[in-house]
């Protein structure tokens, strides 16, 4: 399992014997600074590398410290041959190269360092053969440039993280939700995660040998996180949370940072008790969790939760009014997640089916029995920026779609269901003409920048409206 951390960055200056390298060491430093104000941990030497065999020593033993990219800050102009030879001990790794314009000395004049031209001679080179990396060009202290640079580095951290992870995987995509498939091989090559499968059988036999005093402080704390409908049985509540001690399980033994669920049938019907809650649960003890065996919007959800360290919710659209969608789940909701300003309640789906019927009650169609049985969360989602999107898996691809949104104040779907109505920011018949699936996820705050630069280091499609 991974430890939470900061991202971790070397630096490696890069300069020219006949150059002012105690300037380009300077603006290093200074940059150095910039991105430690920011959380970012550094590793480098303050010295410039004027020299192909410096520079490739000091590379190779920067790539050896527990870093998560390098950038190649050039500090003067330099021959390219002294940049590619560090890059070539490094090119393994996320990296970026970052030059400077021209910028007023003491005297108050126009000075350079010939920075700029060495950032356009080795994007040149780069270029041409084709590397990814990220080109970063602007002042030291101008924070848009700052935050390019702090950009990259959560980028290069997300990257090293999904290299690390572990996607549990309880049964298999659910009533044919083709889009959710994935190629297990290409996932793990190409995206990073490791998906570990357990049977459906595994948690049920778990399930039941969980002992009902193991569950009645658990029971207790949840009184605490919303209120219990009269409605539920005492038996069903202790189901749940017996569910959720047995995946708590599987995820502690099999040492995961994200699990997902099929419910569909064998849970909802054949046990009689969906894993909304447990799902639930799970992600207030930090653990990404999904359900449907839809592993692809489970690793989405594990990289905005690596971007933000949110807790993070997914659902169905389950409508387009205008620029806004509806966002909508089963009955799986993070508890962090919910408007405090309006109910919080626990429910479960007997309810909805006989307040249905009670609806319903002319429509002879309407089955008596309840397609499905289990307990749900039942509140809506806290209103605010979002960035909202989706790993996409094609034939052998992937891509990754984003748009900026913002979540309103909304109401239970049907009057039971979590969700919330997020107002799309972008081009809305675009989006529509690229929905891959039904399946998205968000995290609140403006990820787009990390997002596209992850995408870069990735070398996937990045779709933004």
């Amino acid at each position: 399992m991974i430890v939470k951390k900061n991202p971790s960055i070397g630096i490696l200056i890069v300069g020219h014997r006949d150059y002012p390298n105690d300037l380009g060491v300077e603006f290093a430093i200074k940059a150095a600074n910039e991105l430690k104000q920011r959380g970012v941990s550094v590793e480098f030497n303050s010295k410039a590398l004027t020299s192909a065999v410096d520079a490739s020593k000091e590379a190779n033993s920067l790539a050896k410290k527990d870093i998560d990219g390098v950038i190649v800050f050039l500090g003067t102009w330099i021959e390219s041959s002294t940049a590619l030879a560090a890059i070539r001990m490094i090119e393994h790794l996320p990296f970026a190269i970052w030059g400077f314009p021209m910028f007023i000395n003491d005297r108050g004049k126009y000075d350079s360092t010939g920075s700029l031209v060495s950032f356009a001679v080795l994007k040149g080179a780069l270029d041409r053969v084709k590397y990814r990396y990220k080109a970063i060009l602007g002042p030291v202290g101008d924070q848009i440039t700052v935050e390019k640079a702090v950009s990259f580095s959560l980028a290069a951290s997300v990257w090293n993280r999904l290299r690390q992870t572990r996607i549990g995987l309880v049964g298999y995509t659910s009533m044919s939700m083709y889009p959710g498939n994935f190629d297990h091989l290409l996932l793990r090559r190409h995206i990073g995660p490791e998906v570990v499968h357990f049977d459906i059988y595994s948690i049920i036999e778990r399930t039941k040998k969980i002992k009902d005093v193991d569950c009645i402080s658990l029971i207790d704390a949840l009184n605490n996180k919303a209120k219990v409908s009269n409605r539920i049985n005492k038996s069903d509540l202790f189901i749940c949370i017996k569910m959720f001690l047995a995946l708590k399980q599987i995820v502690e033994d099999h040492k995961l940072d994200a699990v997902n669920v099929k419910c569909q049938y064998e849970l909802s019907q054949e046990f009689g008790m969906t894993a909304c809650l447990p799902i639930s649960l799970m992600a207030e003890e930090g653990i990404v969790a999904a359900c449907e065996g839809d592993i692809i919007i489970t690793t989405s959800m594990v990289i905005f939760n690596y971007f933000t360290d949110q807790k993070i919710f997914y659902g169905d659209i389950v409508d387009i009014k205008d620029n806004v969608i509806w966002l909508s789940s089963c009955g799986a909701a993070p508890f962090s997640l919910a408007d405090r300003s309006k109910d919080v309640f626990i429910n479960n789906f007997d309810s909805f089916f006989e307040d249905l019927r009670g609806y319903k009650k002319a429509e002879p169609s309407l089955r008596e029995v309840n397609p499905f049985r289990g307990l749900m969360n039942s509140f809506v989602l806290k209103p605010g920026e979002l960035t909202v999107g989706c790993l996409i898996e094609g034939v052998g691809e992937y891509k990754f779609i984003a748009v900026r949104g913002l979540g309103l104040e909304s109401e239970l779907r049907q009057e039971f269901f979590p969700g919330i109505e997020i107002e799309i920011q972008g081009d809305m018949d675009r989006f529509i003409d690229n929905i891959p699936s039904q399946h998205f996820t968000f995290c609140y705050g403006d990820m787009i920048d990390p997002l596209k630069d992850l995408c870069g280091i990735l070398g996937i499609e990045f779709l933004q409206f």
